[in-house]
C-alpha cells in the first residue's frame, strides 16, 4: 500500500523498498523470538543503611507473543518450539513413550470400539473388532469360570477376536502367551496387545477354553461373533429379498451384458419427393483419428455399422462427441430428417405418472444400455442412413442418434416390451419401479416383486440394462426433474 501512494515510482525505488520492509520483518521476527522470556517485574530488598522497606520496580508494559495453540505434548501454552516444550526428552508415565506427559497421554484413555483393515506384518494376525448396541444399551453376558466365578462379558458381533483387560485376566486367567495379533482402533491409531491367554469356561455343562487377547485399557471384556455364535448367544437369520446391486446381478446377468436387440425391425418411411442429398466428408483432427479408428472398428463388431461400397442415394456427415474417457460417434443427417415421417406417438409426461406415486414409499430407477442401438434397422433403412468417415463410407445396422423419429421409436417399442407391469413406469429410456402399500415392509416386497417381473419381462424382450446406473431400493431417487419419494413429489435437477 505504500508503493501505491507514491508519486513517479520506478522500479528500482520499488525494489529498494520491498527489501527494506523484508529486512525490518526478519528483524522484529528475531526480537520476539529472542523476548519470549520477558522479565516483568523485580523486588530489591535495599541494605541496611536505607531501612527495611521492599521496593518494586516495574518494567514498563511490554507485548510479549502469545502462543498460537495449547501444546499436545505437555498440556501447557509455550511457543511452537519443542526445545521450550518441558515434555520434551521426559517418558510418560502411562504408556513408557517418549516427549509426553501422563496428562496428555492418549493411550490410557483408548478404549476399543472397532477394528478394521488389514494393518499387519505377514508374520502377524489382524483381529476385526466393533461394539454392538440396541436401544442406547450394550448387551452384556454373564460367563461361568471354572473356578465358580463369573465374568460379565460385552457382546460384539463385529470383533474377530475376544479382547479382556489386563487386570481381568489377573483375576482369571493363569498364564500369558506372547500375542502377534495387531489392534487398529476406530481412530486410526494401533495397539498392540500385552499378550494373549485362554480362560476356562462352563457352558452347558462342558468345559470351553476361550482365547482373549489381553490389552492395557479399562473395560468390559469383549466376546467375537464367533465365540457367540459358538455359544449360541446369537443367531444368524437371512431374508431372501432382493435388495442390493450385486444380488439383482448375480441373478439376472444376462440382463446387464452385451447390446440388446428388441423384437422386429425399423424401417424408416421416407418421402419420396425429397431430392437426395450426399454431403462432403469433413476433416477430423489429427490427434481424435487413431482414436476415431479403434471406436469405428469397436462398432464394427459389435455388429453396429457396417461398411459401405456401393453407390448410395444419401450419405450424410459424422459428429464425433469427445468425452473424457470415451468417445461417440453420431449421425448428423439434417437433410434427411426433412424427408423422415415422423410416427406420431405421444410419449409420456411426468404429469402422467406422479399421480400413480400417490402411496408409493419405495423406489427404483433403471437405464437402458444404449437404448437407440437396440433397435435394429431393415437393409433398406440402413443404408438411408450412410455416413462418411476419414476411413470410407459406412451405415447404421441399429437405430442411430440423430435422426428425428428415433426417440418416438424406441419409447413406443420400449412401451410394448413393458405394457401390463404394475408398479412400473417409463419415460424415454428411464424405467421407474416402485412399491406401494400402508407401512414400508408392504412397499419393499411390493417393489421387489414388480422389480423381479421386470426383469424377467427385460430378459425374455432382450432389454438390456445398464448395470453402472442402476439405483435400487431408495427413499429418494432423481426421475427426469424431480425427485419422487415416499412423502410427496419434489421438483431437483436431474443428475447425468
Amino acid at each position: 500500500m505504500r508503493l501505491l501512494k507514491q508519486k513517479n515510482l520506478t522500479l528500482q525505488a520499488a525494489l529498494e523498498e520491498c527489501k527494506a520492509s523484508e529486512t525490518t520483518n526478519k528483524q522484529l521476527k528475531d526480537m520476539q523470538s529472542n523476548g519470549a522470556e520477558t522479565v516483568h517485574y523485580a523486588k530489591t530488598r535495599p541494605s541496611r543503611s536505607q531501612g527495611q522497606a521492599k521496593t518494586k520496580f516495574k518494567q514498563p508494559h511490554r507485548r510479549t507473543q502469545m502462543p498460537e495453540a495449547n501444546c499436545g505434548y505437555c498440556g501447557k501454552y509455550h511457543a511452537k518450539d519443542k526445545s521450550k516444550c518441558p515434555a520434551f526428552g521426559k517418558k510418560c508415565a502411562k504408556c513408557d513413550k517418549p516427549n509426553h506427559f501422563a496428562r496428555v497421554c492418549k493411550a490410557g484413555s483408548k478404549k476399543i470400539h472397532m477394528i478394521q483393515g488389514n494393518v499387519a506384518e505377514e508374520d502377524e494376525e489382524v483381529y476385526t473388532v466393533g461394539t454392538v448396541s440396541c436401544n442406547d444399551r450394550k448387551w452384556y453376558v454373564d460367563l461361568r469360570m471354572s473356578e465358580g466365578k463369573t465374568l460379565r462379558c460385552q457382546i460384539d458381533t463385529g470383533a474377530t477376536c475376544n479382547v479382556i483387560s489386563e487386570a481381568d485376566f489377573k483375576k482369571y486367567g493363569q498364564r500369558t502367551m506372547p500375542s502377534r495379533a495387531r489392534l487398529k482402533l476406530y481412530d486410526g491409531s494401533i495397539l498392540k496387545p500385552v499378550g494373549q491367554g485362554v480362560l476356562k469356561t462352563i457352558h452347558q455343562s462342558k468345559v470351553i477354553d476361550l482365547e482373549f487377547q489381553i490389552v492395557k485399557t479399562r473395560q468390559s471384556p469383549l466376546l467375537s461373533a464367533e465365540t457367540c455364535t459358538m455359544l449360541g448367544l446369537i443367531t444368524l437369520n437371512t431374508v431372501n429379498q432382493v435388495s442390493t446391486t450385486e444380488q439383482i446381478v448375480e441373478k439376472y446377468a444376462d440382463v446387464f451384458e452385451g447390446l440388446g436387440c428388441l423384437p422386429g425391425e425399423y424401417h424408416i418411411e421416407i418421402d419420396k419427393d425429397v431430392k437426395p442429398v450426399q454431403h462432403l466428408p469433413r476433416r477430423v483432427p489429427v490427434p481424435l483419428k487413431a482414436e476415431l479408428k479403434a471406436k469405428i472398428e469397436e462398432l464394427e463388431r459389435k455388429n453396429v455399422i457396417a461398411r459401405v461400397t456401393k453407390p448410395t442415394d444419401w450419405i450424410s456427415s459424422m459428429v464425433v462427441v469427445k468425452k473424457p474417457g470415451k468417445m461417440r460417434i453420431c449421425l448428423d443427417p439434417k437433410d434427411l430428417n426433412m424427408a423422415l415421417h415422423r410416427p406420431k406417438y405421444q410419449i409420456p409426461t411426468l404429469e402422467e405418472v406422479l399421480p400413480r406415486l400417490a402411496k408409493a414409499k419405495v423406489f427404483s430407477v433403471l437405464d437402458a444400455k444404449d437404448g437407440f442401438w437396440q433397435v435394429k434397422l431393415d437393409e433398406e433403412s440402413s443404408y438411408l442412413t450412410t455416413f462418411w468417415t476419414p476411413f470410407g463410407r459406412f451405415r447404421w445396422l441399429r437405430m442411430p442418434f440423430g435422426i428425428s423419429t428415433a426417440p418416438e421409436e424406441y419409447q413406443r417399442r420400449q412401451h410394448e416390451v413393458l405394457e401390463g407391469l404394475q408398479g412400473v413406469d417409463v419415460i424415454a429410456d428411464d424405467i421407474l419401479v416402485f412399491g406401494c402399500g400402508d407401512t414400508d415392509e408392504e412397499a419393499n416386497r411390493d417393489h421387489d416383486v414388480n422389480l423381479s417381473r421386470l426383469l424377467e419381462r427385460a430378459r425374455e424382450s432382450n432389454l438390456k440394462l445398464n448395470k453402472r446406473k442402476m439405483r435400487l431400493k431408495l427413499k429418494q431417487v432423481p426421475y427426469h426433474g424431480t425427485a419422487p419419494h415416499s412423502k410427496r413429489p419434489a421438483t431437483r435437477p436431474r443428475e447425468g
